[in-house]
């Protein structure tokens, strides 16, 4: 007996395959809207899975990150909508410092693909491991 319905079991597959250019492919719908919290390199909203891939990914893992591991901790379902929330872990590429950061990811789904996507993250975390961030104490 399944504990997930077949609309988390979608979301599931992105976290279950970190980075996998063809689930990216698989789970999302054609003209999806993915959007990056402001103060998250390279933010904004990408449209399709080959913007999201070749415009945000390739920039971020090629320039910035050396890694960034996504740990789901709970997903919760409310209609069409998925919320994730859970943690990142990662590298700087320019530093080597790693982080920890928080995450709530809500998807939007509509006919088994996601349309849209919306990050919300702590952008602290990143950015003092990449050193753009001083903190006045």
């Amino acid at each position: 007996m399944s504990t997930t319905s077949a609309t988390i079991d979608i979301v599931k597959k992105i976290y279950d395959n970190p980075g996998d250019p063809s689930v990216f492919r698989e789970v999302l719908a054609p003209d999806a809207s993915w959007t990056i919290v402001h103060g998250f390199p390279y933010s904004g909203t990408y449209i399709g899975s080959e913007s999201l891939l070749n415009d945000f990914f390739a920039y971020l893992l090629g320039n910035v990150l050396d890694e960034i591991i996504p740990f789901p901790e709970v997903y919760f379902e409310i209609n069409e909508y998925v919320i994730v929330t859970g943690f990142y872990k990662g590298r700087a590429k320019t530093t080597g410092l790693t982080f920890t950061a928080s995450f709530t990811h809500i998807y939007k789904l509509e006919k088994e693909k996601i349309v849209t996507f919306q990050q919300c993250a702590d952008t602290v975390q990143i950015a003092r491991a990449l050193k753009t961030l001083e903190i006045i104490v």
